[in-house]
Formats: C-alpha cells, sequence, structure tokens
C-alpha cells in the first residue's frame, strides 16, 4: 500500500493534485532529456536536466516514506557527463533513474489509481430483491 503521506497530494486534500503534475512535469523532462541527448544538443538537455533535478527532488520532500525508492545520488552525475557531454552516459544514468520511477510505479500505481483517482462508490445502494 502506498504511505499516507500521499493523500495530502490528492483530492480532496489538494485540489491542484500537485503530486500527479509533478509526475507528469518528470515524464515530460526525462523525454526531453532523451531527446536532446539522441540529437547531442547539450544545451537543451543541461536546461531539462535542472528541471529533472528540481521536481525528481520533491518526490521525497512530498512523501518522506518514498526517500529510500529514489536516488538523488544519479543527479549530479547525470549533469556531470551533460557538462562533458558523454551521451553514452547520460542516457545510462538516465535510464537507472527511470528505473527508480518504473520499480514505484509497478509496486503503487494500481493502489494509487483505486485509492486517489477511481469515483467513489460510498453513495451507491443496491436493492435486495
Amino acid at each position: 500500500m502506498p504511505p499516507a503521506s500521499l493523500q495530502e497530494w490528492y483530492k480532496p486534500n489538494n485540489k491542484r493534485q500537485v503530486w500527479l503534475h509533478t509526475m507528469f512535469r518528470l515524464r515530460r523532462e526525462m523525454q526531453a532529456i532523451n531527446e536532446y541527448a539522441k540529437e547531442n544538443n547539450i544545451p537543451a538537455m543541461k536546461k531539462w536536466i535542472k528541471r529533472l533535478e528540481k521536481d525528481y527532488n520533491k518526490i521525497a520532500d512530498m512523501v518522506p516514506e518514498w526517500k529510500k525508492e529514489i536516488k538523488p545520488r544519479l543527479l549530479p552525475e547525470l549533469k556531470m557527463f551533460a557538462n562533458k557531454g558523454d551521451i553514452l552516459r547520460v542516457t545510462r544514468t538516465l535510464e537507472m533513474i527511470t528505473e527508480t520511477c518504473n520499480d514505484c510505479h509497478q509496486r503503487y500505481q494500481p493502489f494509487v489509481t483505486a485509492i486517489y483517482r477511481s469515483p467513489g462508490y460510498d453513495d451507491i445502494k443496491l436493492k435486495n430483491k
């Protein structure tokens, strides 16, 4: 089951659903880094790495129980490889970051969807025959 602290970031506790928007930004940032790496566009890649660093680090701030699930130590490595223009290592490091996301999603996403993103059925009444 996902940690209880996650409910703070979903409706009704959070009208803006900050957690979901953070996840969407992370996906976009990782896709952009990957695409710019393929194009060898270092300046654009560095711009998106900076955004990724900000949002990836928010995960542990928002849900402290998941601090061990993520690997923030990979972000300085990602920046270092981008600064060196080492595209192969950028993509490999990004793959490792993506694995942390995939592992967490595989473990928790079905529960999170059922708990926080599905309609409530509390008001449904069944008639006895």
